[in-house]
């Protein structure tokens, strides 16, 4: 009998106790400013959107969440709401984490987009193959012009970058890229009067040691440092043979110097 009623007191006070518990939190959770978002905390955000963004996540935070639930707490927040803000003000964002850190602050991370090439004058194309809308002016990154029966993989657009890269220390700067419809890549200058011919399938790292090997060697050598010489292109999409073409610019307009070609075995 003492052991029945001793379990049954154990038993309402384990109860009043939670509920007196549970009571306490949510006065603090609706009652109380305890868990209230006093700021917000970016990170990978430029400096000039964050008061903007702090101001519109404040007016979403006045909101209730499910209609019931407060939305400036740091355990109920508007995740989507904020998430879609953030995509809408910063398009270039690749990975957006909100997370609460300690009552008080609400963190949000965002990881923008790589942009490798621009393929509009609003849009780049991002190292992992991704087309988005870019907030900065894309006049410092090559044109990508992809044939509509072609296709490049990502791993092959941070080849040609780091090509495109090589190619403007030593040869002339990249301004465009074009991938015709045999999937063949060819890099030209600003002028669209020099490139350099690619295959798709090739390792980028050998490409450029045949040039490299090619532009240190006579003939090509000579006449690239020959004012008279215009380089028309480089071609290197024969295994670790390089060809090449030049245009006298002495002659008359109408008149192209052979063809000339140079094999590196």
């Amino acid at each position: 009998m003492r052991k029945t009623t001793y379990l049954r007191v154990k038993k309402l006070t384990t109860w009043f106790l939670g509920t007196i518990c549970i009571l306490c939190a949510l006065y603090l959770y609706f009652y109380t400013g305890t868990f209230t978002i006093q700021t917000y905390s970016f990170s990978g955000v430029p400096e000039d959107r964050v008061e903007d963004l702090t101001n519109n996540a404040k007016l979403i935070a006045e909101n209730t969440l499910y209609r019931v639930l407060p939305g400036n707490r740091t355990i109920s927040y508007h995740d989507n709401e904020l998430r879609t803000l953030i995509g809408e003000t910063l398009p270039t964002s690749k990975i957006i984490t909100i997370y609460p850190w300690g009552l008080h602050t609400l963190v949000i991370k965002v990881v923008p987009y790589t942009p490798l090439f621009s393929v509009s004058d609003t849009h780049a194309i991002s190292d992992d193959g991704t087309v988005y809308k870019e907030i900065i002016p894309l006049d410092q990154f090559p044109r990508l012009e992809v044939a509509s029966s072609s296709e490049v993989l990502p791993r092959t657009l941070k080849e040609i970058s780091e090509l495109i890269t090589r190619v403007d220390a030593v040869l002339f700067p990249i301004s465009y890229v074009v991938v015709d419809e045999f999937n063949d890549i060819r890099l030209y200058n600003k002028e669209k009067n020099s490139f350099i011919a690619v295959s798709n399938a090739s390792n980028m790292d050998m490409v450029w040691s045949n040039v490299l090997s090619a532009v240190d060697t006579e003939p090509l050598k000579g006449k690239l440092l020959d004012p008279t010489e215009h380089l028309e292109y480089i071609d290197t999409r024969f295994g670790n043979k390089v060809f090449y073409k030049f245009i006298n610019k002495a002659a008359p307009a109408h008149e192209d110097t052979p063809v000339a070609t140079t094999t590196i075995q």
